[in-house]
């Protein structure tokens, strides 16, 4: 089926190169400013160009792009499937996130076990997912020999956010994830000397399947646009 509407997608293209659908399938996660900065940019270069967009889970986004229903996928983590390629953008660091008035807002703990006592909000554990989930928690803890620790889950990073503000526990976040509540001081950081976590943000497209001209360009500004906050994210503190 991929391959058939590649076949017409390629057909398509000959007669109006500039034109077509481009169907772009996004981790629900990355979908933020960022994401609109490349549309906005995408559509005023292909006004013609019907773009669609798609939020699934790093899993999803591979099923998506492998049955042909979308042409661009933006993932966390490389998919080893060989019927797929995949472009690390960048590894995006993570932090730890609290509220305004939590007692270590804006300060620094020596050892990931200082927030040991601490009430965690992460996504509940879904079996292919790849997004910041309990386990990404866990799995930190249990490296440094600490053990579980009490957590709740929710399946919504927007509700996450509103529940770290409201100091009901804290969260591991993605910088660019909590960038505006960060600038607005809705949200603080704890600065934990012992934690190098980090994540690669990827694009996925059909090994072998057809892209474009407008395909290409939209992959063009989706590596530039993230390449070029990489470094300013990879270096903050």
């Amino acid at each position: 089926m991929a391959a058939t509407q590649d076949a017409e997608n390629a057909v398509r293209a000959l007669a109006r190169p500039d034109s077509g659908p481009v169907a772009l399938a996004v981790v629900g996660t990355l979908a933020g400013a960022q994401l609109s900065e490349i549309m906005k940019r995408f559509a005023r270069e292909h006004p013609n160009v019907n773009l669609t967009l798609r939020t699934a889970t790093s899993a999803e986004v591979s099923d998506l792009i492998r049955r042909g229903e979308a042409t661009i996928g933006l993932r966390y983590d490389r998919d080893p499937s060989r019927d797929l390629d995949c472009e690390v953008l960048f590894a995006e660091r993570l932090q730890v996130v609290c509220a305004p008035d939590h007692p270590r807002a804006g300060r620094r703990a020596k050892r990931l076990a200082d927030l040991r006592g601490e009430r965690w909000i992460a996504f509940p554990v879904v079996p292919g997912r790849r997004e910041i989930s309990a386990a990404h928690v866990f799995a930190l803890f249990q490296t440094h020999g600490l053990g579980d620790v009490a957590w709740t889950p929710v399946d919504s990073l927007t509700a996450q956010k509103r529940l770290v503000e409201a100091g009901l526990g804290i969260a591991l976040l993605s910088q660019s994830n909590a960038a505006e509540e960060l600038k607005s001081g809705a949200l603080r950081s704890i600065g934990v000397g012992d934690l190098t976590a980090r994540h690669d943000v990827v694009t996925v497209t059909r090994r072998g399947g057809f892209l474009s001209a407008a395909s290409r360009r939209l992959l063009d500004i989706v590596r530039a646009r993230y390449r070029g906050k990489s470094g300013r994210w990879k270096s903050a503190p």
